[in-house]
């Protein structure tokens, strides 16, 4: 359903969110090992939050990514919208172009209702509210 860019980017903040501050700061290459995601990708996909302002950056040797307390109030669905560029909540599981509400495919009807439950507790979820439910190690971010 997520792109691997949204999935990354998802995986990146909850690292970030549990484990970094302006004093602690995580380089690329360190959150890339951290979370098992390829570091060239995952620096384009931080290059991308950065410049949505969903995460903070800083260059130079003592540089690194981390989230202010206000970032890590960002809601799940937010940071999937901005990598996605599109709400992908309402797109067809059967990949058709011309589904939709007045057009619906075979399986539409029967998802549409879960995708709308999803989309909105993915509103309601917070970044830090999803890192603050992995400290009893129930998110592998691996």
């Amino acid at each position: 359903m997520l792109s691997k860019s949204a999935q990354y980017a998802v995986k990146a903040l909850i690292h970030l969110a549990a484990n970094s501050d302006k004093q602690n700061k995580i380089l690329a290459s360190n959150l890339a090992k951290e979370i098992d995601v390829p570091k060239a990708f995952l620096s384009k996909i931080l290059q991308q939050l950065a410049h949505s302002n969903l995460v903070s950056g800083i260059k130079g040797p003592n540089g690194g990514f981390y989230l202010s307390h206000k970032q890590k109030q960002n809601s799940v669905y937010r940071v999937i919208l901005i990598v996605e560029g599109r709400d992908t909540f309402g797109s067809c599981v059967l990949g058709l172009h011309q589904c939709d509400y007045e057009n619906p495919c075979a399986m539409h009807d029967l998802i549409a209702p879960s995708q709308t439950v999803l989309k909105e507790n993915l509103k309601r979820i917070s970044i830090l509210q999803a890192a603050q439910g992995d400290t009893k190690g129930t998110l592998d971010l691996h």
